[in-house]
């Protein structure tokens, strides 16, 4: 309602952007041998960012003076124009027969620090999670995963400036999941589904910000063990 007629209009409009989004090119390493990790595996990772998404959509706003084109709210950007790297680890530790427990996270430097054309920040990001995985006896390959799932905007960038229109905040989530395996082949679906959400103090101001959070994300992976 605000970015249209706003709050006291009682009526609600919806704005939408699409296109590729910003890539990640990035190693990893286990600590052990997969070949030889029966009981636990460590593995740790960096990656570098790139700003391949567009990060300058417009769309069509209904103002009271009549339509208008402008920039769509940076959380729905396909990309933030900022180039930066990444690092993370993952791990699991099996601790009964088809049972094991796992966790993973990762943290996203931006050290550019805004989007001069459009006013918007380029924000740092991270994400964690953790859970419980079960390998199904039934089903050769098939495990079933439930866990928690923490991500969010990092109001204060912990390199280079800060500047700019930001949404910091983290949502926390239930993270179900499903992962079926055979032979070299892997995929991997999870439906994080939010529980809590909270808006941080938006940095240079003395109030939270206007974080915006979706209600449930759908995350799909396919793995090729070459």
């Amino acid at each position: 309602m605000y970015e249209h007629l706003g709050n006291n209009s009682g009526q609600r409009f919806s704005t939408q952007a699409s296109g590729m989004a910003d890539m990640l090119v990035g190693a990893n390493y286990w600590v052990i041998n997969p070949d030889n990790a029966k009981k636990w595996n460590l593995q740790i990772g960096a990656g570098l960012k790139l700003p391949t998404g567009d990060a300058e959509v417009k769309d069509i706003f209904v103002r009271p003076s009549g339509p208008a084109e402008r920039y769509v709210d940076s959380s729905i950007q396909p990309g933030d124009s900022g180039t930066g790297f990444t690092v993370s680890m993952q791990g699991y530790y099996t601790f009964a027969e088809s049972w094991s427990i796992y966790g993973n996270g990762y943290y996203l430097f931006e050290p550019e620090e805004r989007n001069e054309k459009t006013g918007f920040s380029i924000p740092d990001g991270y994400m964690v999670r953790a859970g419980v995985e079960h390998q199904l006896s039934s089903v050769q390959g098939l495990a079933l995963s439930l866990g928690l799932r923490n991500e969010g905007v990092i109001a204060h960038d912990l390199f280079g400036g800060s500047l700019g229109s930001r949404r910091p905040g983290y949502a926390v989530s239930v993270e179900p999941g499903v992962t079926y395996s055979k032979g070299r082949f892997s995929g991997t679906l999870t439906l994080p589904i939010a529980i809590y959400r909270n808006r941080v103090t938006t940095y240079g101001q003395n109030k939270a910000g206007d974080a915006a959070f979706a209600d449930y994300t759908v995350n799909l992976s396919f793995t090729v063990n070459l």
